[in-house]
C-alpha cells in the first residue's frame, strides 16, 4: 500500500509538471504569434506561472503536511460489550460500528472520516466489515 501511496504521489507531481510545461509552451507559442506583444510580458506570465506553482505546492504540502499531523488518535480500551449492550448504547445515541469481533466508538471520527459523516452515520450499529476490508474476506 505505501508503494501504491509513492506512486501516486509522484504521479500527481509528474501530472503538475506536465501542465505546466503545456502552459508555459503555450504563452511562448502565443508570444510568437503576436509579434506586437512586448517579450518583457512573455516573461512576466512565464516566470508569475513558475512562482504560482511554487506557491501552490508549498502551500498545498504544508495544508497536507498539517492534516497528517492532526489525524484521528484511536483510544484502546479493553472491555467487551455484549450484543444487548451494544445495541442498548446504540439505541441511547451512541455512535457504535462493529469491525468484526471489535466494537468502535466512532464520534470522535465521523468529522475526519475521508467519505465524510455520511458514510458513518448510515452505518451505526451495523457491522462495517465489508466497506473496511474491500467486500472481500478470507473465509474460503
Amino acid at each position: 500500500m505505501l508503494q501504491m501511496k509513492k506512486i501516486h504521489y509522484t504521479f500527481g507531481y509528474f501530472m503538475i509538471g506536465g501542465v505546466q510545461i503545456a502552459v508555459i509552451s503555450g504563452i511562448s507559442r502565443y508570444h510568437t504569434i503576436q509579434p506586437a506583444q512586448d517579450y518583457a510580458m512573455k516573461l512576466v506570465l512565464i516566470f508569475g506561472n513558475v512562482a504560482f506553482l511554487i506557491l501552490a505546492i508549498v502551500l498545498g504540502e504544508m495544508l497536507l503536511r498539517s492534516t497528517l499531523n492532526s489525524t484521528f488518535k484511536w483510544k484502546t480500551v479493553s472491555e467487551t460489550m455484549s450484543r444487548e449492550q451494544f445495541d442498548s448504547a446504540v439505541k441511547s445515541g451512541t455512535p457504535l460500528v462493529t469491525l468484526g469481533n471489535f466494537v468502535l466508538n466512532v464520534s470522535e471520527f465521523m468529522n475526519q472520516h475521508p467519505g465524510g459523516r455520511f458514510a458513518i452515520s448510515n452505518n451505526i450499529g451495523h457491522d462495517i466489515s465489508l466497506y473496511f476490508y474491500g467486500f472481500y474476506c478470507d473465509d474460503g
